[in-house]
């Protein structure tokens, strides 16, 4: 163990909050290396944003397309938006090995002997992933302490409308004109700047990479002009590197991408 603290990112509170089996045990066995345990408020608004509101897309089609072949034609047809898409296949596969003990029998004890396979099929993945949608709610802060908190975003919970579909809205702040986090940055303008030329170094691999260098760019050369809702997205890893203690260590399944903010900052990363 390299240090007494995990300061956890955003994937490591999916793995606790939406992926049953495996992935969480391993989440958590890594989390309770450490004596302590944090993360950011960042964390939970990029966490609502993110995978929670890809869950919520998913169920939501369920309840509009009624069949599951449909829903699976839907999933086909985002081929474009590969983090919604990709999060919406991995959610099918754990919601059908979370219902594959249930028998013919209790399926017909439920929806009777006539119900149709495919819109019997989509009606126990909808309850699953709703199942799923709101205890991962209601646990987003029992994983670990939550820091840094941000004044500007109100924890908003998803509300259930009429006709059975999920609204996790609002994913940006609401509660102040601009971003908390813009003044908290500036203090501290050389880290900005370390973390800002860790960036340069490899913003042409991948388009985030150039929307976060951006960002700190942005915060760096602009001290008085707020932190705008897109600069915060952007922002992403950058905050766990800069908001992280000296002696944590950044637990994520995503070294690759954090390793090079952590290190600019003198800080350790580690996967579970």
């Amino acid at each position: 163990m390299s240090s007494s603290k995990a300061f956890l990112d955003t994937t490591i509170l999916a793995e606790v909050l939406l992926k049953p089996g495996a992935r969480r045990a391993t989440a958590q066995a890594a989390i309770k290396r450490f004596t302590e345990s944090q993360t950011p408020g960042y964390a939970i608004k990029e966490f609502k944003w993110g995978p929670f509101s890809h869950y919520c897309w998913l169920h939501n089609k369920f309840v509009t397309e009624k069949v599951f072949s449909n829903v699976i034609a839907a999933i086909h047809s985002i081929y474009r938006q590969r983090g919604l898409q990709g999060t919406a296949l991995e959610a099918l596969g754990i919601v059908a090995k979370s219902i594959g003990s249930r028998t013919i029998a209790d399926l017909e004890a439920q929806y009777g002997p006539m119900a149709k396979e495919d819109e019997l099929r989509a009606d126990v993945f909808r309850l699953a992933l709703k199942a799923i949608i709101l205890k991962a709610w209601k646990r987003r802060r029992a994983v670990a302490d939550v820091v840094e908190p941000l004044t500007c975003y109100a924890e908003i919970p998803p509300n259930e409308a009429r006709g059975g579909l999920i609204d996790a809205h609002p994913f940006d702040c609401t509660l102040e004109d601009s971003c908390c986090m813009g003044p908290r940055f500036r203090s501290r303008p050389n880290e900005v700047e370390a973390l800002k030329n860790a960036m340069e170094k490899i913003r042409d691999a991948k388009a985030e990479n150039r929307r976060r260098y951006q960002a700190l760019r942005s915060l760096y050369r602009t001290p008085k002009r707020p932190l705008t809702r897109e600069h915060c997205r952007n922002l992403g890893d950058a905050v766990f590197a800069f908001f992280a203690p000296a002696e944590a260590t950044i637990l994520t399944t995503n070294v690759k991408d954090h390793e090079p903010l952590a290190s600019a900052l003198g800080k350790r990363v580690e996967s579970p």
